[in-house]
């Protein structure tokens, strides 16, 4: 399988908009997937965690596919920017940043 594009992130939203659902678009030859739902890439998304998604298989002259592929690059055109290096510390140094903060919350005892 291979990935349709590469990584992008959404840096052009507003701080008031979320995006929090998720598209995968996959293909291998004229094979195509497509998953679309909650699931993050992580183990946590499909091995561990409570998450709904549909996956799809299709080929990549059907509509479905047409119609998803087109919709992603309207997405990546409008809100993302490929991710760099330099996005991809940004986030390690939030991420580690947001750990920090919700390991000190566990630790305040119950009152």
């Amino acid at each position: 399988m291979k990935a349709l594009h590469p990584a992008y992130t959404l840096p052009k939203l507003k701080p008031i908009e979320v995006f929090h659902p998720k598209i995968y678009l996959f293909k291998n030859g004229i094979e195509a997937n497509v998953v679309i739902g909650s699931a993050n890439i992580t183990s946590g998304g499909f091995e561990n965690n409570f998450e709904c998604s549909l996956w799809h298989t299709t080929d990549i002259i059907e509509a479905l596919w047409l119609d998803f592929s087109k919709y992603f690059n309207l997405l990546c055109n409008k809100h993302s920017v490929l991710a760099s290096q330099f996005h991809i510390l940004q986030y390690e140094t939030f991420y580690a940043e947001q750990k920090r903060a919700r390991a000190k919350i566990r630790a305040i005892p119950n009152h």
